[in-house]
């Protein structure tokens, strides 16, 4: 990777389709071979109903020809614990492994962006109260208590002293008639060297998040040498945004396999912020992909 600089763009829809389900479309730009994915996903199974890729392979000759099909290998899979090693697994071969995989995971994380509950149950709620969110949210996503920080306990106490005020969507629950885009999100990934270190940006935004982090990491040593992070929109402003100092902790630690855990907890689990932890990782990983 040395004196080069990369940039991967990877954009994600979820639109409404029928028989209560949602097409998530993700387009993936890197270099000469971009992808797009499209998979159908049924509520509340989360089971991939449908696939389709259209991106590039590389021919006998090492010429670029279309490869156009509806991938029947990811069908039946279902969006839950285990699918990232079930869909590295069924992915057909001649594609870029890499960047698919990545397209088929941000599709799963957008997937728990949206429900489709009923109209009557969401229209009456105020949802800038954040109690009233946050209730919503674990009433119908209990998953979510203790992932991050709005769902940690005792967190209320907070909304108060800080005059929190939420800022999510009603539609976002419980689609309008004739909705069709239900959620989006861009993240870009950037990275480069000046020979001694590995600079790494990336940003994430979509209809309720907007974040961006910064990474430089020591090419022989591996240590991470800055670490910064700032959030711009979030659902819970004023409480989501508090693990992000937290980020500069990151900084003499080294980026090896115990990495992970260590962003992990660091800004990770019930005082943290998931998507942050997300895009710490995903961009070290994107970046360590340019060393090989």
């Amino acid at each position: 990777m040395r004196n080069h600089w990369f940039r991967r763009t990877l954009d994600v829809r979820v639109r409404t389709a029928e028989n209560n389900s949602v097409w998530v479309e993700a387009f993936l730009s890197e270099g000469p071979r971009p992808l797009h994915l499209d998979i159908l996903v049924a509520f509340p199974d989360h089971v991939i109903r449908e696939a389709r890729i259209e991106t590039f392979v590389v021919d006998e000759a090492g010429g670029l020809i279309p490869y156009i099909k509806e991938t029947t290998e990811l069908t039946g899979l279902e969006i839950g614990p285990g699918f990232v090693r079930k869909a590295r697994s069924a992915l057909p071969e001649g594609i870029e492994q890499g960047s698919a995989l990545d397209a088929l995971v941000e599709c799963a994380r957008m997937i728990a962006q949206v429900g489709t509950l009923e109209p009557d149950d969401v229209r009456r709620l105020d949802i800038t109260d954040p109690r009233v969110l946050r209730n919503l949210d674990l009433t119908h996503w209990p998953q979510l208590e203790n992932g991050c920080i709005p769902y940690s306990e005792e967190i209320e106490r907070q909304f108060d002293d800080r005059g929190i005020r939420a800022a999510s969507r009603i539609d976002i629950y419980s689609p309008f008639p004739g909705q069709r885009v239900r959620f989006r999100r861009d993240k870009v990934f950037e990275c480069g060297t000046d020979g001694s270190n590995c600079f790494m940006r990336g940003y994430l935004s979509d209809d309720i998040h907007e974040l961006e982090v910064e990474v430089t990491i020591d090419n022989d040593t591996r240590i991470v040498e800055h670490a910064a992070a700032r959030s711009i929109r979030s659902p819970y402003p004023g409480i989501c945004d508090q693990p992000f100092p937290r980020v500069c902790e990151l900084m003499g630690s080294v980026a090896d396999d115990s990495f992970k855990s260590r962003v992990v907890e660091t800004v990770g689990l019930n005082f943290g912020c998931v998507h942050l932890k997300d895009l710490i990782l995903d961009l070290v990983r994107y970046a360590d992909g340019k060393r090989e």
